[in-house]
C-alpha cells in the first residue's frame, strides 16, 4: 500500500496541519463526487469514541450541489486497510463553499470548502448534528480537513484529519 504524503500528514503537529490548511487549494466537487475517501483523525483522543479511522463519501443530487456522508471502519493498525464494518451511512453532510460566509469564525479558510452537518434531520449529537468540517486539497488525491463542535453559535476546533481515495469503494 501506498502511505507516504497521507502518513507524513496524519502524524504531522497541529502547527504543521494548519499551515497546511491555510495554504491548501479549494477541492474541485467533480474530484469528490461518487468516490469514498479513507480518513485518520490526527488527534488521538478519537480513538475513544471509536473513529480514529473514518471513511467519507460524496454524492452529488442536483448536480452542481454536493453532499456525503461517513461510515465506520475497523480501527485497526494505520497501516491496515480501512474496512466498513457495515455499509450503513451516517453524519450526513452538505458541501458549501466559501465558510466564511456561514461562519466569520472560518475567514482564515474562505478557500475551502464547508461540511455542514446541521441540515439533515437524521443527525444527532452521536452523528454529528453539531459538527462542521473544513476541507482543503493539499496535493491531488490527498485532503486535509479541520473539524469543529458547534456551541453557543462558537466553532470549537476538534481535530485536523486527512483523506485519501478508499483504496476499495464500498459503495459500488
Amino acid at each position: 500500500m501506498k502511505f507516504s504524503a497521507f502518513e507524513e500528514l496524519a502524524k504531522a503537529d497541529n502547527r504543521t496541519l494548519e499551515n497546511f490548511l491555510l495554504r491548501g487549494k479549494t477541492p474541485r466537487l467533480q474530484s469528490l463526487v461518487n468516490m469514498e475517501f479513507d480518513g485518520w483523525n490526527t488527534n488521538s483522543g478519537t480513538a475513544l469514541f471509536g473513529n480514529r479511522k473514518f471513511r467519507k463519501g460524496f454524492e452529488s443530487v442536483p448536480p452542481g450541489k454536493a453532499f456525503g456522508y461517513n461510515m465506520k471502519v475497523k480501527q485497526n493498525h494505520f497501516k491496515s486497510l480501512w474496512l466498513p464494518t457495515d455499509k450503513l451511512k451516517f453524519g450526513f453532510f452538505d458541501v458549501l463553499p466559501n465558510p466564511d460566509e456561514h461562519y466569520q469564525q472560518l475567514l482564515p479558510y474562505q478557500h475551502a470548502l464547508l461540511l455542514d452537518y446541521g441540515n439533515h434531520a437524521s443527525n444527532t449529537l452521536f452523528t454529528g448534528k453539531y459538527l462542521r468540517d473544513v476541507l482543503v486539497m493539499v496535493e491531488p488525491n490527498l485532503y486535509l480537513g479541520k473539524a469543529y463542535h458547534t456551541f453557543a453559535g462558537r466553532l470549537i476546533p476538534l481535530s485536523y484529519f486527512v483523506m485519501k481515495p478508499a483504496e476499495v469503494q464500498s459503495k459500488k
